[in-house]
């Protein structure tokens, strides 16, 4: 429970930081293209992510759970 807290903090933090940054380096309609370009940027490592976990299932060896 305290892990799941801490987690849901850091995640508010970490959008917070991402705001304020593009607030600051961008202006206007540049904002929106830096947001829709970190957006894209992090669903790429969602998915590569994923993929990496399911190899991870698909080899089912203790050694692909360990990496």
């Amino acid at each position: 429970m305290i892990a799941l807290s801490l987690d849901s903090i850091f995640e508010v933090f970490g959008q917070n930081a991402r705001m304020a940054m593009i607030a600051r380096i961008g202006e206007g309609e540049e904002r929106v293209r830096i947001r829709a370009y970190t957006r894209a940027v992090t669903n790429l490592g969602i998915a590569f992510g994923t993929v990496v976990a399911g190899f991870a299932l698909a080899i089912n060896t203790v050694f692909a759970y360990n990496q």
